[in-house]
């Protein structure tokens, strides 16, 4: 009789505790609003001659952001630098760009404490790039390419989301 009663129980208190975490999930929701995709893509030559990588910025594509690297001269060290100065302007100007730009990006500008997290981090995703299938990116060709998530900021302009209730 006891086994019947706590079989019974089960069923009745399993609908009100489904199983999984909720509010993982919730709180993964919650974090999409606060991150923003970047596309990293390996191109066979640079539009620009000079630049070793180079950061498009564009309004009307997404993602908005496009690190492009010369696939001979990608490493870990010009990704991290590509990210870092990314970050700064996304901290500066926002994550939605307001104009399309073309940066240059230059090697070893990245913080020297990057150098044990960050840049081995970009290693790795240039490695895997290296190994990846060609595919066709709007605006910038047949590439190589993966996107990486960053932290979003946001603008005076923008609206910052609000955290919803599960």
């Amino acid at each position: 009789m006891r086994i019947a009663w706590l079989f019974m129980m089960a069923l009745v208190v399993v609908p009100l505790f489904p199983p999984g975490n909720r509010s993982a999930l919730a709180q993964s929701e919650r974090r999409e609003d606060y991150r923003i995709d970047v596309m990293v893509a390996l191109v066979d030559s640079m539009p620009y001659s000079d630049a070793e990588g180079v950061i498009l910025r564009r309004v009307d594509a997404t993602p908005h952001d496009v690190i492009l690297l010369e696939s001979g001269r990608a490493s870990g060290e010009l990704l991290a630098s590509a990210v870092f100065l990314l970050t700064a302007l996304h901290q500066k100007h926002g994550s939605i760009p307001l104009n399309d730009e073309v940066l240059r990006v230059r090697p070893g500008t990245a913080p020297a404490a990057w150098r044990t997290t960050e840049t081995r981090r970009a290693g790795k995703i240039v490695h895997r790039l290296t190994d990846s299938g060609v595919e066709n990116v709007p605006g910038v060709g047949r590439v190589r390419s993966t996107n990486v998530r960053l932290r979003r900021y946001y603008t005076t302009a923008e609206e910052i989301p609000r955290a919803r209730r599960p």
